[in-house]
């Protein structure tokens, strides 16, 4: 019983192992031969034609965000003596750079988009929408302009922005743009053969306009201020040497004499205008009409860092669409840091920290003022435009 029992126990055995066999060789994975791929044609031996450059990028239009009014914003109020557009925007608007779009502009009365003190400004509902408009009574002002005094001259509108926080810049230019420092006039002698002067000293000038302001600023270019996205050179930071006025107009070499001096004037220092005698500070503040993404390339008095009211220049311009009165954020460098917890680092994204006015443009440069500043604003800080995102 014993021999039969272990005879049949080796006879399951071996046909399970059969069973087993045969199911794993049905159930096994079909296996594919791959082919090796063909070597690749030669290539051809004659030039690829060149490619056809692209076309220039177009800057993008910007959609305005909602006009938003401040919860404080008063239902009226009184133009103060010292008031600037930008303070009394900042006073009814979360967003002052949409003042344009909620000012209304009565046709009926002269020079409707000037302000001045003592107007009284009233927050109304017009055709359902909410905006701000003068009182017509003291609004209704006529310019007398035979001997009685005026009412108000136009000059006596308040301005954008504070005009004593540029007046040094406009009167002391401390960078020049390159287009304008390339036709700009220079000294070319003296007299007596003299290479330096000083205030009182006559000076023969070249390149004079025929036309044009009779006082200037003389400046010597230093540095030059790169665009760091072209390396292209946008302007020369200038040291201020003193001033000058012409006294005779001369078509090859005209005659002037130092009014001030501020060091010793050279042969070849150049002549700038005085811009505060042609500066007009009425432009309103608004946000550009097309995307800008530029960067801080010069801050006054050759500064590394600009604080509220000091001014900045970026290496954006009418090229791009600027303009005076267009308002730009301010965004600190991206930051690199260590990851505390995983190897590599981390970059931080950019902060806002402040908010420019331009109050001058030039082809590819424009000057503006430091309106706001919760951080100081370095060079090569970003600028872009203030709560608007690309359509």
């Amino acid at each position: 019983m014993s021999q039969y029992t272990g005879t049949l126990a080796r006879t399951l055995l071996v046909a399970g192992v059969a069973t087993s066999l045969v199911a794993c060789a049905a159930t096994a994975p079909q296996t594919t031969r791959v082919e090796p791929a063909p070597a690749p044609a030669p290539l051809s031996q004659s030039p690829l034609p060149s490619p056809s450059p692209a076309a220039p990028l177009e800057a993008a239009p910007v959609q305005p965000a909602p006009v938003a009014f401040r919860a404080s914003a008063p239902l009226q109020y009184v133009v103060q003596p010292g008031d600037t557009l930008w303070g009394i925007a900042s006073r009814f608007l979360a967003q002052p750079w949409q003042w344009p779009e909620v000012w209304f502009v009565n046709e009926q009365v002269a020079n409707p988009h000037l302000i001045y003190p003592g107007d009284v400004l009233m927050l109304r509902v017009i055709n359902g929408r909410q905006q701000i408009v003068r009182d017509a009574t003291p609004a209704l002002r006529v310019l007398r302009l035979g001997p009685q005094v005026r009412e108000s001259a136009l000059d006596d509108a308040i301005p954008a922005i504070p005009l004593e926080a540029i007046q040094d810049f406009l009167r002391n230019p401390r960078m020049v743009g390159a287009d304008e420092l390339a036709r700009a006039p220079y000294i070319v002698a003296f007299a007596d053969d003299q290479l330096i002067a000083g205030s009182g000293s006559p000076a023969f000038v070249k390149n004079l306009p025929a036309e044009g302001d009779y006082r200037w600023a003389v400046v010597r270019p230093d540095r030059a201020i790169t665009d760091p996205d072209t390396d292209d050179i946008l302007g020369y930071a200038a040291t201020p040497v003193g001033g000058l006025e012409v006294r005779e107009m001369d078509p090859v070499a005209s005659l002037g004499r130092l009014t001030r001096s501020d060091m010793e004037a050279r042969v070849g220092d150049r002549l700038v205008p005085i811009n505060d005698a042609l500066f007009e500070a009425r432009f309103v503040p608004r946000a550009p009409d097309n995307a800008i993404d530029g960067q801080v390339v010069w801050i006054a008095e050759e500064r590394l860092q600009a604080i509220q009211y000091q001014v900045v220049a970026i290496n954006r311009g009418q090229a791009a669409g600027l303009a005076p009165g267009h308002l730009l954020t301010v965004k600190q460098r991206s930051r690199v840091v260590n990851d505390p917890h995983a190897r590599g680092t981390v970059t931080l994204p950019p902060q806002p920290v402040g908010m420019v006015m331009l109050f001058r443009t030039d082809a590819r440069l424009s000057f503006g003022l430091v309106l706001e500043a919760t951080r100081p604003i370095g060079i090569l800080d970003a600028v872009v435009n203030p709560g608007a995102v690309a359509r």
